[in-house]
């Protein structure tokens, strides 16, 4: 059992840059997931492949002290600059979809599925939608004082 556990609260509708920096987050999670399986399609790597399998270890491994990284850069306000582990996943994740960009020019001849488009058109304007009423519409109704009725004096 160890002598103490470090406790992470993200709150992300906390405020703006919370809830930009979980979605931003959420993002790189599926950007590096979503590079695995394209990498092993363009590139005609079979999923057991020892290649594939190793990257999976050493992006696990690298992950673990970015996302730390990036926790101390995000909830913390004295915390200005975001720590090398964490860059370095960045520009891993980036390279990997300008090299997934660059061979599959040409591979998916069939266009978005419709249903594909409508859903993440909404999933981004429900984010739209709700960062909008948390952070901008919430804040100056709490602050604005709620109206009196008007009462006759009586004596």
């Amino acid at each position: 059992m160890p002598h103490s556990w470090t406790v992470y609260q993200w709150a992300p509708t906390r405020r703006f840059k919370s809830f930009a920096g979980v979605i931003l987050f959420v993002v790189l999670i599926l950007l590096a997931e979503l590079n695995v399986f394209y990498l092993k399609a363009l590139l005609w790597i079979p999923p057991e492949h020892p290649l594939v399998i190793t990257r999976l270890l050493l992006l696990f491994l690298f992950a673990l002290p970015s996302a730390r990284e990036y926790y101390e850069y995000y909830s913390n306000p004295r915390c200005k600059r975001m720590g090398a582990h964490c860059w370095l996943l960045i520009a891993t994740l980036l390279t990997e979809l300008l090299i997934v960009v660059k061979f599959a020019r040409g591979e998916f001849t069939e266009p978005t599925p419709r249903f594909a488009i409508v859903f993440w058109s909404a999933v981004a304007a429900l984010l739209g939608a709700f960062s909008l009423w948390q952070f901008v519409i919430m804040p100056r109704l709490q602050s604005t004082p709620p109206l009196a009725p008007h009462s006759k004096k009586t004596e």
